[in-house]
């Protein structure tokens, strides 16, 4: 598996690298021929079981990590190596296990910080000395906020990340790694600085990006992804999908598979962006514990956190989300539309993106006429959504929705293609811990015929 995972970042860097890297990676090649041919591939690591027990080197690499590391999804970590309970988050623990599971895969010694071929360029500061990359659906843009909070806080103690509007969020308010040019100073800067990424399970990612970008109206994307899906597969057609709208879940998983992963940042493997195992991260902070994580990284940092903890800081995200969801489809995309799809459409689109996000309630009907919607307002049509976020108060039910319509999308996938799904996520899955089956948590066994979650055209009844 190793040899898979280390040939595939090979083939995504440039060159020049490529000849650096390959030598250590034949001689380690030999030497694992070497090793079986004496019948010794067992790798022993004594800083994983306290037992001594041996781990092999080859089908071993996906251990039980719940076990050996401590489960990810406990509010404890546990001390690798002994039987140790101690009150720290996983987030203190990951970098350690990265760098065994890099290990593992054959890399070794100290990272050259001064030639690292980033695809697209981390922000740094220096205020204080932070290198981040960011990983599009895995909260970039909150985060982008949040470095931009940080770089003032000197000045503005309390500012929240949500005080800034998503508009304000551009990454050219943040310096460029790639603004270092020299080897020199890249080198220094990352060895003298705090070095983080915040992470997201790869099949949500993939999900994020669909219902963000192809199921919601979203022109940019349309012509980016769903004209190109049109283009590359004869059972489309462009009188089905006028503008490249209504690309399905299955379609975009195909052009992913066709090659999208390689371009396009919000789809590219999150390995291939951010080097997990060139860079040595301090904060790998995860989406799915993210509130503990931030709490983390801003006590590394010196700075407060304490605007994730405030009481209505789930109520000022949901407002942000709803805001950014409705603003550009029912504003400045609107005329280009219309051409494709009416204002109808584009409620209904809504209001689903909004309800599979978890922020509106699955039995909250739509509110508008067909008429009604015609022309209507941004004001009026948000109005409506915080009416219904308002009146959203099942807690559970909106998360179960939100997981109900993750599995029911990935249960349309078939077998094949998530095989080659967990394939070219394989490095993600394997270094971050995440677990690369199909989601069947809610609805184990789900039948794609019965999927209801993403046909947008009936009201959605759990």
């Amino acid at each position: 598996m190793w040899f898979g995972l280390r040939m595939k970042r090979l083939i995504m860097i440039p060159t020049k690298r490529k000849r650096r890297e390959l030598f250590p990676f034949i001689f380690m090649t030999a030497l694992c021929l070497f090793m079986c041919s004496w019948r010794i591939v067992m790798l022993h690591e004594p800083d994983l079981i306290s037992s001594g027990k041996q781990i092999g080197l080859i089908g071993q690499l996906k251990d039980n990590n719940a076990l050996l590391e401590g489960d990810p999804g406990d509010s404890l970590g546990y001390i690798a190596g002994n039987d140790v309970e101690v009150t720290q988050p996983p987030v203190y623990f990951r970098h350690q296990q990265l760098k065994r599971r890099c290990k593992q895969m054959g890399y070794g010694g100290e990272p050259n910080y001064s030639t690292l071929p980033f695809p697209f360029s981390p922000f740094i500061s220096f205020e204080p000395n932070t290198f981040y990359c960011p990983l599009p659906k895995a909260g970039s843009t909150f985060f982008t906020r949040y470095f931009i909070t940080v770089q003032r806080a000197q000045r503005e103690p309390n500012l929240s990340p949500l005080n800034l509007p998503i508009s304000g969020a551009n990454r050219f308010k943040l310096w460029q790694f790639s603004e270092l040019k020299k080897g020199e100073q890249r080198y220094n800067f990352l060895s003298q600085s705090t070095k983080v990424v915040f992470t997201r399970h790869p099949f949500s990612r993939i999900f994020s990006a669909y219902i963000d970008k192809l199921f919601a109206p979203n022109i940019v994307f349309w012509k980016m992804w769903g004209l190109t899906a049109v283009k590359y597969f004869k059972d489309m057609s462009i009188t089905d999908h006028p503008c490249g709208s209504f690309v399905s879940f299955p379609d975009f998983v195909k052009l992913i598979l066709k090659g999208l992963y390689k371009r396009d940042p919000h789809i590219m493997p999150m390995d291939f962006q951010c080097l997990f195992c060139d860079v040595n991260y301090d904060v790998i902070g995860k989406l799915e514990t993210v509130t503990t994580d931030v709490d983390f990284l801003s006590t590394k940092l010196n700075v407060s956190g304490s605007f994730i903890h405030d009481k209505n800081f789930k109520k000022y995200f949901t407002e942000d989300a709803v805001k950014d969801s409705t603003k550009d489809p029912l504003t400045i995309w609107r005329k280009e539309a219309s051409r494709c799809i009416t204002d109808f459409e584009v409620g209904r689109l809504l209001w689903r993106k909004l309800q599979i996000r978890g922020f509106i309630d699955a039995s909250i009907r739509f509110p508008f006429t067909a008429k009604e919607m015609e022309g209507i307002s941004l004001e009026s049509f948000r109005a409506a959504s915080f009416a219904a976020v308002e009146n959203s108060k099942d807690k559970e039910k909106l998360k179960r929705q939100k997981q109900v319509a993750f599995e029911e999308a990935f249960s349309l996938i078939p077998d094949k293609h998530m095989i080659r799904l967990q394939k070219i996520y394989e490095s993600d899955f394997f270094l971050l811990d995440y677990d690369d089956k199909r989601p069947s948590e809610y609805v184990p066994g789900l039948k794609s015929g019965s999927v209801k979650s993403l046909n947008w055209k009936v009201e959605w009844v759990l």
